[in-house]
């Protein structure tokens, strides 16, 4: 059981939208969607690192949109946020969102 993760076609999307607050703007942390498929050795994932979204250590909206492959029923999709250096980040009202791309 072989999927192609590297180039997958894009069936679905996914958005991310919340209020964070930095004491410093972050550095390393990203944002991270990863698809995890049961009995299969290979995750897909993606990340956007917060450091291109936030401007000040001030509360800021963020919005994030990214594509998908598809997602079967034995898969677990995972967002989060990658935090390595453990920078001081706050998240609030936190909505994900996933949609077929089809319509």
């Amino acid at each position: 059981n072989n999927k192609n993760l590297e180039n997958p076609p894009m069936e679905y999307g996914l958005s991310v939208k919340m209020k964070i607050k930095a004491a410093q703007l972050p550095t390393q942390s990203h944002i991270v969607c990863s698809i995890i498929y049961e009995n299969i050795d290979n995750t897909y994932w993606k990340s956007a690192p917060l450091r291109y979204f936030l401007h000040s250590s001030e509360e800021q909206n963020f919005f994030f949109k990214m594509d998908l492959p598809t997602i079967e029923q034995n898969a677990t999709l995972k967002v989060y946020l990658w935090n390595p250096e453990k920078e001081h980040i706050e998240l609030r009202d936190i909505e994900i969102s996933l949609f077929d791309k089809k319509g």
